[in-house]
């Protein structure tokens, strides 16, 4: 599926920042090969190591800034797709919105199990304290 998208494959050593959080984005990103990491203020809070994994789309889907920064922990080779372009790309194939969508859809119902778990340990912790 990647292999149509060559034009847009950039290589990239270690270290270097794809983006920074608070910055303006108009390109999602496709991690083909190589390990990233996810940097929110000064904090490590994800790795992105698997191949076909996208990242930075929400700030170009939702013309917001970035979330977040990416930095690369090892070599890598990343799809860097334009907004305009991308949208163009999931009309020519639609396997490519379908990925996008699951992916969009796991994230969710992770961050919505996290979201309770903290939810649950914070109202067992205020029970805790009313109690004593």
């Amino acid at each position: 599926m990647f292999n149509k998208l060559r034009k847009y494959k950039r290589e990239y050593s270690p270290g270097r920042f794809l983006f920074t959080e608070g910055q303006i984005g108009k390109e999602t990103f496709i991690l083909l090969s190589g390990e990233l990491e996810v940097i929110k203020g000064n904090k490590i809070v994800n790795t992105i190591k698997q191949s076909g994994s996208f990242f930075g789309e929400i700030s170009a889907l939702l013309g917001i800034a970035r979330t977040a920064s990416v930095k690369t922990k090892t070599k890598a080779e990343i799809l860097i797709i334009p907004d305009c372009d991308f949208q163009k790309i999931i009309g020519e194939h639609p396997e490519i919105g379908h990925k996008l969508a699951k992916v969009l859809a796991k994230r969710l119902v992770d961050t919505t199990s996290k979201f309770v778990e903290l939810k649950c340990k914070i109202d067992d912790h205020d029970i805790y304290f009313k109690e004593h």
